[in-house]
């Protein structure tokens, strides 16, 4: 059989497996762009979430001591970090196109819970929580969310580089 026989009589058969495997390439690298971009919008809410964290946590400060205000806003902070406990279990639970878990997600979750130690005083009752803005509390909160957000972040460029 010569490459000319070949050709007419399994061309179209080539021509129309070549098609399906080009679309099958492009079908599985367009599914990975979407769910980069939905596990980056996931980040992306954790981030902002933390943020809000911190800056609710600032105004807690500047509350009085045993005002309802505070109490509320305690309330606030603990709900708040319910999503963000939320939105941390959605990212572990992402799997790649084999099943095998996507994200590394230790380095987060022990940087979540330091976070929320450092914040809550472990539930607003510890005797150490500070009662008014203190500048070296303010760094070390703020650090924490640097590097639970940090964190966040690498797991997603480890991910998908």
């Amino acid at each position: 059989m010569t490459f000319e026989e070949f050709a007419k009589q399994y061309g179209s058969l080539v021509v129309w497996t070549l098609a399906i495997i080009g679309w099958q390439v492009a079908n599985y690298s367009a599914n990975m762009r979407e769910y980069r971009k939905e596990i980056r919008g996931d980040i992306d809410l954790a981030c902002s979430l933390i943020e809000k964290i911190l800056n609710i946590y600032f105004e807690y400060l500047r509350k009085s001591t045993d005002s309802i205000e505070r109490r509320i806003t305690e309330s606030r902070i603990k709900m708040m970090f319910a999503d963000l406990d939320l939105q941390i279990e959605r990212l572990k639970s992402r799997k790649t196109t084999f099943g095998r878990k996507l994200l590394e997600m230790d380095s987060v979750v022990q940087n979540s819970d330091s976070f929320y130690d450092l914040i809550t005083g472990g539930d607003f009752e510890a005797e150490g929580q500070p009662s008014k803005l203190d500048p070296l509390q303010d760094y070390r909160a703020s650090h924490r969310a640097l590097k639970l957000i940090d964190s966040l972040r690498k797991a997603f460029n480890q991910a998908f580089t």
